[in-house]
């Protein structure tokens, strides 16, 4: 029986330590579920930030890409027009101006030839913009290979454009090339539409940026009608990104002194960027309420909890600290204790009840200690179930055993003499043990019975000590789990011993006597019968990673396997041929 604890000295009274834990009992919950709901309404708002913006560059950037495709397919029509052999020059020349002056968007269209020399161009009345008298080789390439190239945006009069090439195949093997110039209004009304209306009236940017860093759109439409460059921006600096593919960017950023939200993303088919931004408290305003408004309910309820505990800790005093001490030896696990107080209150009925618990508690402890001191002498020889009903007086440790219908499997270390021959002892035996502790998860995980290792191979068998219907099922399933394992774990075997490792399984079913053989002194329990012996067999003829199973277990098992037939076999010592099978997992 251990000493009682001298009495020491509080340093701090009941009361306020009571007062103090109300406070922390309330603090710490309703801190951590105002920190969850604004940690939820963040994330929560971030994301919607996060699909607004993308949003946004979708729809700017597949607005420029259906501008520059209607101005392509102008394009193509008029390079129709031009290539066809069968109308008169004059007749395609006049069709090619009536598509000219049917597009509202296109005003000339120039023809120049392979080596991108100026040929002709199809004007509408009235329009002077003019037309390079060359084209850049690069893009003559492009728009050959890929049937349209687009150039860098230039400005024309006060307005964007870009020039858009397509080829023009006048004749075989004659590739001449269409071009025009795109203007980029009505992508830059779009911007300032999609602004306004996703990200509201207020102070937000949006700007489409072209491969030389400069805005061909933009919000401040003076910034791109001077196709102002925007590499020094911080809002534009993940541009490089955005255009190598297809992938969004969002990022928190300062510009200037202000933190910024944004988002940068590519223009399909264009080596441009579309960036979208709000600063942050703007677009974490309805944050910014929503946490001072949970922040202040926390406040109001800690504070109204601390009232409630000065209260009530006013009213519990010393019986309090007798039941917390002795609470504190039970916690200890000294059962040997005992608490008596005399308020005749509940608290008296309370200490009466813990006194009473902690006798019982003592009892269990010392049967919980002497169980497990019996478990784990026995366990390291007897499997547990075995153990299990012996320790529950279910099983007598006596010699002796019964018929049971089993289903006994073998899973033997393939080609474990040269491993032995090449590799040292201790990382054979190494190996064994790391081996034949999956093996055994493995066998009781499907609630079979280990019943002993023999060298590299491990016996098991199901069907006792308690009787299993499914006997034969369980035994199958875990040789396939055995299979299935080395085939994921046979890189970590390879990597750690320098060699990986396979098994030849063998199972069979039947009627076995299982009990404890031996001797008084010294016994063990296993199965003993001629299912044993069948099931060595065949583990014996199977190859590597292969299961090999007798009639009578596939007949046990049923249809839920992989079954292959092998034909019949004379087995040392029977007479009879047996039918096999192969279990494919």
């Amino acid at each position: 029986m251990s000493e009682p604890q001298a009495s020491r000295r509080l340093r701090l009274g009941l009361r306020p330590k009571l007062i103090l834990l109300a406070t922390l009992v309330s603090a710490v919950p309703m801190a951590l579920v105002g920190w969850l709901l604004i940690d939820i309404n963040k994330s929560a708002l971030r994301e919607s930030l996060r699909e607004h913006f993308f949003t946004v560059i979708d729809n700017v950037s597949q607005d420029i890409d259906g501008s520059l495709v209607a101005t392509q397919n102008t394009l193509d029509a008029c390079a129709r027009v031009l290539a066809d052999q069968d109308t008169p020059v004059a007749a395609r020349l006049s069709l090619a101006r009536a598509l000219v002056a049917g597009d509202a968007s296109i005003s000339v269209v120039g023809i120049y030839d392979r080596s991108g020399a100026a040929v002709d161009a199809i004007r509408e009345a009235g329009s002077d913009t003019e037309l390079p008298k060359s084209l850049p080789a690069e893009l003559v390439e492009t728009a050959i290979r890929d049937g349209r190239a687009v150039g860098a945006a230039v400005t024309e009069g006060d307005s964007v454009q870009v020039p858009v090439i397509v080829p023009v195949r006048t004749s075989p093997g004659q590739t001449m090339l269409a071009v025009t110039y795109a203007g980029l209004e009505p992508v830059q009304k779009r911007v300032e539409e999609f602004a306004d209306r996703r990200l509201g009236r207020r102070q937000h940017l949006v700007m489409v940026v072209d491969e030389s860093g400069r805005a061909v759109a933009h919000t401040d439409r003076e910034i791109s009608d001077q196709l102002a460059s925007v590499t020094d921006d911080p809002l534009a600096a993940d541009l490089a990104g955005a255009k190598v593919g297809d992938a969004m960017v969002f990022r928190h950023v300062t510009a200037g002194s202000r933190p910024y939200v944004s988002a940068t993303g590519s223009v399909a088919d264009l080596p441009w960027a579309v960036v979208v931004a709000l600063p942050e408290d703007v677009a974490y305003e309805s944050f910014a309420r929503m946490r001072s408004w949970v922040i202040g309910v926390v406040l109001g309820i800690i504070f109204l909890a601390t009232l409630i505990a000065t209260v009530l800790a006013h009213r519990i005093t010393s019986p309090i600290r007798a039941l917390v001490g002795f609470a504190g030896e039970l916690a200890n696990r000294r059962f040997d204790k005992r608490v008596t107080l005399n308020t005749g209150d509940e608290l008296q009925v309370l200490g009466d009840a813990l006194s009473n618990a902690a006798v019982e508690l003592e009892d269990s402890d010392r049967r919980i200690r002497e169980e497990t001191s019996i478990r784990t002498d026995l366990g390291r020889y007897l499997p547990g179930q075995l153990v299990d009903r012996i320790v529950d007086r279910e099983e007598k440790l006596e010699l002796g055993g019964e018929r049971r219908e089993i289903t006994v499997l073998f899973a033997d270390v393939a080609g474990f003499t040269p491993l032995i021959e090449q590799h040292s002892a201790e990382t054979v035996v190494s190996m064994l043990n790391e081996l034949f502790t999956v093996l055994t998860e493995i066998v009781f995980r499907h609630g079979g019975t280990v019943d002993k290792f023999v060298g590299d191979c491990v016996m098991a068998f199901w069907g006792a000590p308690n009787p299993q219907e499914d006997h034969a099922q369980l035994a199958l399933r875990a040789a396939e789990d055995m299979v299935r394992f080395l085939e994921v774990s046979n890189v970590g075997f390879s990597n750690k011993y320098g060699f990986e490792i396979e098994l030849a399984i063998g199972v069979n079913s039947g009627e076995a006597v299982v009990g404890n053989f031996g001797s008084e002194t010294r016994m063990e329990y296993t199965a003993i019968g001629d299912v044993v012996n069948v099931a060595a067999r065949l583990e014996a003829l199977a190859r590597p990673n292969q299961i090999v199973i007798s009639k009578a277990t596939a007949d046990a098992a049923g249809d839920g396997f992989d079954y292959a037939p092998l034909g019949t076999h004379r087995l040392a010592g029977k007479s009879d041929d047996v039918e096999l099978f192969e279990v494919q997992a």
